[in-house]
């Protein structure tokens, strides 16, 4: 009797240890996912970034020519 109360003890104690290295795998699975989802993110926020600095750059360069005629107006 007195063996098997340890081996009870010792399966009990195995059973936590798979729960959470599952629980570790799905952890494990949503951070991946969570990575894939900001790189994503990352590359739409680079893009976006660079039509705004293009239309800024327009911007400019109409700012500039309104400049010019503005100049040229006064002389």
């Amino acid at each position: 009797m007195a063996t098997q109360v340890p081996t009870q003890q010792n399966e009990n104690a195995v059973q936590p240890e798979q729960q959470s290295y599952k629980h570790a795998q799905q952890l494990q699975a949503i951070q991946q996912m969570d990575q894939q989802q900001l790189d994503q993110l990352k590359q739409q926020l680079a893009h976006q970034m660079q039509a705004l600095d293009q239309q800024q750059q327009a911007i400019d360069q109409q700012q500039q020519q309104l400049n010019q005629q503005a100049g040229f107006q006064h002389h």
